[in-house]
């Protein structure tokens, strides 16, 4: 299940971090487990998000739509 509760802030600033070593984490969006050396931190108006590289992309995707 993906969480969409905050897509509609798709174009708010979103940053690709390279760690250098691979972290697991918690996805807000996928609510997946993740374990990788990039991550995304998105801030939302409910403070900083973070998000694996395929939300990201979605998100990118999404926020040029809706230019």
């Amino acid at each position: 299940m993906v969480n969409r509760s905050l897509d509609g802030e798709a174009s708010r600033p979103k940053f690709l971090k390279r760690l250098p070593t691979a972290m697991t984490f918690l996805c807000f969006r996928c609510e997946r487990n993740k374990t990788s050396k990039l991550q995304a931190e998105w801030h939302t108006s409910q403070g900083i998000k973070v998000i694996c590289n395929g939300c990201y992309g979605e998100l990118v995707a999404k926020a040029r739509v809706m230019k």
